[in-house]
Order: structure tokens, then C-alpha cells, then sequence
């Protein structure tokens, strides 16, 4: 399937931009992974393993707390600006820019329902306030 470029240099975003959003939202399955793994995984801020003199390691439970926080950051950033676009289509825009084959006719298959030129308007929207907050 072939991923086509949006034309945004009307909203001040050239192709390069706009390519370097895209590699940024495409990021975000990893993130959620590497949330739930830290999550799963006890390592979260209240549940630290234990060095071997039975003393917690500060250092190692701010590590992974600074991790958990730039990941979920990310991600809530990525939801957030998805629901600013449209709450109803928040879902299916978060789809669409996280993925790269999630095309207009996957999504009405998936349940979404909106005209093509809404849809793209609204995913070109998107990446437009993408582009203010990153």
C-alpha cells in the first residue's frame, strides 16, 4: 500500500516536517510496549527490586521513573492531540497516524464513519497542532 505525503505547506509545514511528525506519532506502539513492560514488570515507582545488601537503589527507581514519564508523555500527547482534533474520531485519527497502513477504508471497516475529505481534513488538523506542540 502506498503512504502518500500530506500537503501541508499551507499550514506552514513543509515535507520534511511533516515527515519527521509522522516518524514521531509512528512511534507510539513501542511507547505503549514499553510502558506496559515497565508497569508489568513491578518497576514502577512504588515497587522497586532489591540490591543485594536489601537496600533499594535510588538511583536505578529514578531511572525508570524518569522513562515511565517521557514515554507517557508521548503518548498522552499523541491522545490528547487527537481529542483536540475530534473527540468522536479520536480513536481512529490516533489509528491511522500511529500505524502506517490504517487507510480511510480500513477505518470505515473498523466502525468509523465520516466522509473521506473529513477525515483527511481532520488528520491534516492534527499534525497541524502536532506541529505547535512538538
Amino acid at each position: 500500500m502506498q503512504n502518500w505525503d500530506l500537503g501541508l505547506d499551507e499550514y506552514g509545514i513543509n515535507k520534511k516536517r511533516y515527515r519527521e511528525l509522522k516518524a514521531f506519532c509512528l512511534q507510539y506502539p513501542n511507547w505503549k510496549e514499553k510502558e506496559a513492560e515497565i508497569l508489568e514488570s513491578g518497576r514502577n515507582l512504588t515497587d522497586m527490586p532489591v540490591v543485594k545488601n536489601h537496600i533499594s537503589d535510588p538511583t536505578q527507581k529514578k531511572g525508570f521513573a524518569l522513562i515511565l514519564s517521557n514515554v507517557t508523555s508521548k503518548i498522552k500527547l499523541i491522545e490528547e492531540t487527537a481529542r483536540e482534533v475530534d473527540v468522536i474520531m479520536a480513536e481512529y485519527l490516533i489509528r491511522n497516524v500511529t500505524t502506517r497502513y490504517n487507510g480511510y477504508h480500513e477505518l470505515v471497516n473498523c466502525g468509523m464513519t465520516c466522509s473521506r475529505s473529513d477525515f483527511y481534513r481532520k488528520r491534516r488538523q492534527f499534525f497541524c497542532y502536532l506541529n505547535k506542540k512538538v
